[in-house]
């Protein structure tokens, strides 16, 4: 409804600024005849539909701005004011709201701020949204970039698209003299990393892939999701809701019981929980989802799931350093070429291969696998990010993170499939070093599908 309501109000705004376009169009005439007007500042904005389309920044006497958005006949179709800018004014078109890289930012000279219009169903949204002056956009999120002293701050905010504003979602505090540093969750108020870490001579994070992976991954999208008690789950007969966990629970006959396994992410949200009976070759479980909407609270949804037969697959060893050879996928072995870059400890860093590759119809030199292992202070490994060209090996788990624990044990992984994501599950017996269990989650049409195996060591 809050949705609803937010693009009426926009149908209402355009209405009533079409309105006020022929008296605008006068007086700006009026202006420029009276000697008042200066030159507008023609802005490059990515106009996809047609070429005609023109913006400018049209600038009258008292420092007023107006942001005059034009067809191919000079036509004013929207006129928007900016208030008082100070020259020289910046622009870009960074890409800041979801799914959208149609966007304009203006920058007033010495501002810490700037505006934010974006562009919404051929239209600019008539109300700017004020933003902080970033050093980055990284996935259409702003890092800001501060130092005092021997102290860097960095923030990264967020846009709130339903609230019309900017969140700051994410903290950084380094104090260079002593090596303290804080990386905080700013939405869940929630510290993710304290402690003395070591620097470089330049005064940043020596082990810098690590630490700026604590603090970019796992943002939240501010959409407006809404909180659910239901479970749904696709069952054998088809798709099913319960009204509650303990519905689910209830149904499959696990009503009070702990759960044979559980899985925890970063922030200490209970993410999976799995209940097994082995001896019926039958298992049960629920995915969690959780996130924070565009009211800052907490939701989740929940994902049920059930199967029947446990199947068998031989557990690797070896596989977490192993470098893939990708120089034998059709015309790829052309110009085909690796690099390793090592860690200081001798232990692979980053892997790249590169062959001649297709690009409508022209042959270009590409990526085709490429791996980044991320180490945590003492070495061992966090992560290891795996990405493939999905036009030459496919699209289906193209991109693949593998997280371990302390003791570099394989615990989780998500990726990408063709018609969503999956999640791999290593479930450990105790303190043992090989996984008992692995639990495959695919994630598609809003149900989750589940297999279950136990893995047997290669040699067995």
């Amino acid at each position: 409804m809050d949705t609803i309501l937010h693009r009426l109000g926009n149908v209402w705004k355009r209405i009533l600024n079409q309105g006020l376009l022929f008296l605008s169009a006068v007086m700006l005439l009026w202006l420029s005849g009276c000697g008042s007007r200066k030159e507008e500042i023609p802005i490059d904005f990515p106009f996809y539909e047609t070429d005609d389309y023109t913006l400018a920044l049209a600038v009258a006497e008292g420092g007023e701005y107006v942001l005059l958005f034009r067809d191919g006949d000079r036509q004013i179709l929207q006129q928007i004011p900016c208030g008082k800018l100070k020259e020289p004014v910046t622009f870009s078109y960074d890409g800041i709201a979801y799914g959208s890289w149609r966007d304009l930012e203006i920058f007033s000279a010495d501002s810490d701020t700037g505006l934010l219009f974006l562009w919404e169903d051929e239209w600019f949204a008539e109300e700017p949204v004020r933003i902080p002056r970033y050093a980055e956009v990284r996935e259409g999120a702003m890092l800001t970039v501060s130092e005092s002293g021997d102290v860097q701050e960095k923030k990264i905010y967020q846009l709130n698209q339903f609230r019309n504003r900017v969140e700051e979602v994410r903290g950084w505090n380094l104090e260079q003299g002593s090596g303290i540093l804080r990386i905080w969750d700013s939405l869940r108020r929630q510290c993710l990393f304290e402690g003395k870490i070591a620097l470089d001579e330049e005064g940043e994070p020596r082990n810098r892939e690590y630490y700026e992976c604590l603090f970019w991954r796992g943002r939240d999208l501010l959409w407006d999701y809404s909180a659910s008690s239901a479970v749904r789950v696709w069952e054998d007969s088809g798709a099913a809701e319960y009204e509650s966990r303990t519905a689910f629970l209830e149904n499959c006959g696990y009503a009070g019981e702990a759960p044979f396994y559980q899985y925890y992410d970063r922030f200490q949200n209970l993410q999976l929980e799995l209940y097994l009976d082995e001896e019926e070759q039958r298992y049960y479980g629920i995915a969690y989802i959780h996130r924070i909407n565009s009211d800052l609270e907490p939701v989740a949804d929940m994902l049920g799931f059930a199967g029947h037969g446990i199947g068998k697959e031989r557990w690797e060893e070896g596989q977490t350093f192993a470098l893939p050879f990708a120089g034998d996928a059709g015309g790829a072995e052309d110009g085909y070429r690796e690099t390793v870059e090592y860690t200081e400890s001798g232990r692979p860093d980053h892997f790249l291969a590169q062959g001649m590759m297709d690009d409508c119809g022209v042959q270009r030199l590409g990526n085709l696998v490429e791996i980044d292992f991320i180490y945590r202070e003492d070495g061992a490994l966090f992560c290891r990010e795996y990405h493939h060209d999905a036009r030459t090996f496919g699209s289906n788990l193209c991109g693949r993170d593998s997280f371990y624990d302390e003791r570099e044990r394989l615990v989780y992984e998500n990726g990408y499939l063709t018609h969503g994501s999956c999640e791999f599950y290593y479930v450990y017996a105790g303190e043992e070093e090989k996984p008992v269990y692995r639990l495959y989650l695919d994630y598609n049409g809003g149900y989750v599908f589940p297999e279950l195996a136990r893995l047997y060591d290669s040699g067995q």
